[in-house]
């Protein structure tokens, strides 16, 4: 009888766990909001600089897949590259708190200046619907309160958070300023006619396809699965495409939009995707201490290639 509630057990033991370790997380987030936001960052600083002098994981990482994407730099840069990256992530995560729970308002006025706005209203006047990619750089959430102070029809792809609490906390706060759609195919739909209808929708594309569909393509030096879905909303509604991403500066954020690759728009499916992951190497290079190096970009390798070596820590 024992073993056959065992199952159960372990579910509900795992829940309990993701119970708190949610709660504690609520926590963190909260005292992150009330910080001022200079020693917000300060105490970002901090944390990363303790993830790297402790040799983390997420130090590991970083460092390795800086290795791939710079050969051409010394190991002395890359080192260097790779620290101020870890540093720049913490201060991503210390960030959010004031940016989930603090007044759009608030955020807003953190959003100093813009490169290339008339790009993006230029692509939004066609009337053919724009998407929107924002890589995992700078501050995500950030670029989230400025499109949407250009037009409220604005729906991005929501993939939910491991933790329920955590999860709770991010869609209510993305719901006060975007639309959302879930990642499977009722998502999907949503996207087309959102695009159809003229509007905007934001995309993270340098997340690994989910349920590990997609295609390989070179990132940097080095093949990695990609997401194909950029290519299918943009061929079935000939909507315009262009990347985003909000930098961290003193004081606050400079948002910068930027035209994408060519290669995108092609019929080809091999050769947009190509494009796709050229365009976020761009923003990449832009900015390289901002890009989160640590996200595991390569763990599902072409088959009968190794994991990097870092991953499996």
């Amino acid at each position: 009888m024992k073993e056959k509630n065992k199952p159960q057990e372990t579910l509900d033991d795992t829940n309990a766990q993701k119970s708190w370790k949610g709660r504690i997380g609520r926590l963190f987030f909260y005292g992150f909001a009330g910080l001022p936001f200079r020693l917000n960052r300060w105490v970002g600083r901090w944390i990363g600089l303790c993830l790297w002098i402790t040799r983390s994981g997420v130090a590991k990482v970083t460092e390795e897949n800086i290795g791939y994407a710079f050969p051409e730099k010394s190991k002395k840069e890359r080192k260097q590259l790779a620290k101020l990256s870890v540093i720049h992530t913490a201060q991503t995560f210390t960030e959010m708190g004031p940016v989930w729970l603090r007044s759009p308002k608030w955020v807003q006025s953190r959003i100093l200046s813009v490169t290339n706005e008339s790009l993006l209203k230029e692509k939004l006047a066609t009337g053919k619907g724009v998407i929107i990619l924002a890589p995992h750089m700078g501050n995500w959430e950030v670029l989230g309160h400025y499109l949407s102070s250009l037009s409220k029809d604005i729906t991005c792809l929501y993939q939910p958070a491991p933790l329920p609490e955590i999860d709770r906390l991010i869609k209510k706060a993305r719901l006060r300023v975007n639309k959302l759609a879930p990642t499977n195919r009722k998502g999907v739909s949503i996207l087309l006619k959102v695009l159809r209808n003229g509007e905007m929708v934001g995309i993270l594309p340098d997340q690994l396809p989910i349920d590990g569909n997609g295609e390989y393509a070179k990132f940097f030096n080095k093949r990695a699965l990609t997401m194909t879905l950029v290519r299918q909303l943009q061929a079935k509604t000939q909507s315009q495409v262009v990347a985003a991403f909000a930098k961290r500066v003193p004081g606050g954020f400079h948002v910068v939009i930027a035209d994408v690759d060519s290669k995108l728009y092609s019929d080809d499916k091999a050769e947009a995707i190509e494009g796709l992951n050229y365009t976020v190497e761009q923003c990449a290079r832009a900015v390289p201490e901002q890009y989160q190096w640590e996200y595991k970009r390569y763990r599902r390798p072409p088959e009968g290639e190794p994991k990097p070596y870092q991953y499996k820590t």
